[in-house]
This record gives C-alpha cells, structure tokens and sequence, in this order.
C-alpha cells in the first residue's frame, strides 16, 4: 500500500493503525470522561499544532462507531458553507449562526469538535449563545479540539505534547515505507505531508 492510500485509510477508520503511547494515555482520558459523572460537560483536548489532537478523537469516535454522527470540524464545514453561500468573508454574525445551526441539527449525545479556534475570536455576546447551544445540543458531553501552546488552567482540558521519540518510531512503524531523511521530522502532519508528495 502506498502512504497516500495508507492515510486516506486511516483518516477514514483510524482504528486500522495503533496510537502511540501518548495518544493513547489521551484516548483513556477521554474515555474515562465520557463515562465518569461529573457534573462538568465539555472538555479541551489541546496541544500545539501537528501533535495528532485529530487522530486521537477520530479514533475515539472509531472505536465507538460514531465517527460520522458527532465529528464535525468547525473549520471545514465554516469554509463549505462560506463557498455554498458565496461569501468572500466570515462575519461573526455568519459564524455565530452557521454554529448555531450546527448545534441545532446535531442528534447524537457526544460532540467532537475539531477546528474550533473560531469560537474563541468571536465577541462575548456571540459566545455565550454559542455555548448555552453546545451544552443544551450536546446531550452533556462535548470535547472541543483546539491548537493551543499551552494548557488552559480556567478550563478542564487534557494537552498532547510534542511526540516523543517512542511516539515518532512506534508511528513510523506503522508506515509500510519511510525515507531515512522523515526520521527528524517533529510534527506528524509535516511526515505525512513529505510522504504523500
């Protein structure tokens, strides 16, 4: 199998290769929080960019059978509805109400959204709204997936830091080929990049 092929599969079912040992502590976290009561009801995944944030929740969701009904990635989906709309700029009135109708059309009792930085931009007014929606349309559970540097201390949140040197050789292991020159390479989205060329 080639590598385009090969991430194409796992984008697609993410439960076709194993996570690395950090990803995987991050899966069993999140799992742990899904199924524990508490009496908060969203969570932050967080970490810089290129850490494997996505693959971890996409893989999560795998292994629940619920990857197409509650993944959304907010920055995806914002840019579709931007094109289907023909708009040339993102308003926050835009984005507030595309959100909203995100929310409002969800059926399913777990979230996961990815891409979701957009949130933050947004005036206090638009994202008070936006959060009484996500909790009242989550049925309870919600994990948002944002590129932070650093952890958030207001908020409960799980971070995934740069990959280790297991991390990196347990992921080239999974990989049927890889050049000797990827093996410095320190973000997995950049591997996969020069891999696919």
């Amino acid at each position: 199998m080639k590598p385009k092929e090969f991430f194409k599969t796992v984008w697609e079912d993410p439960t076709k290769t194993t996570p690395t040992h950090s990803e995987l502590e991050k899966i069993n976290s999140l799992e742990n929080f899904l199924t524990e009561s508490r009496r908060f009801t969203g969570i932050v995944l967080c970490g810089p960019h290129g850490v494997g944030k996505t693959f971890v929740v996409r893989y999560l969701l795998a292994k629940h059978s619920q990857l197409e009904q509650s993944y959304v990635n907010l920055n995806l989906l914002l840019s579709e509805r931007l094109i289907a709309a023909e708009k040339t700029y993102l308003s926050s009135t835009f984005i507030h109400d595309e959100i909203i109708q995100i929310f409002s059309s969800s059926q399913n009792s777990l979230n996961v959204l990815d891409g979701c930085e957009l949130i933050l931009k947004l005036p206090e007014k638009y994202l008070r709204t936006i959060l009484v929606s996500l909790n009242r349309h989550s049925g309870g559970r919600i994990i948002m997936v944002l590129p932070l540097s650093t952890q958030p201390t207001s908020v409960d949140s799980l971070y995934l830091d740069y990959p280790t040197q297991e991390d990196v050789n347990s992921f080239f292991g999974t990989i049927p080929f890889v050049p000797p020159s990827l093996k410095g390479e320190k973000t997995f989205p950049e591997i996969i990049r020069r891999l696919i060329k």
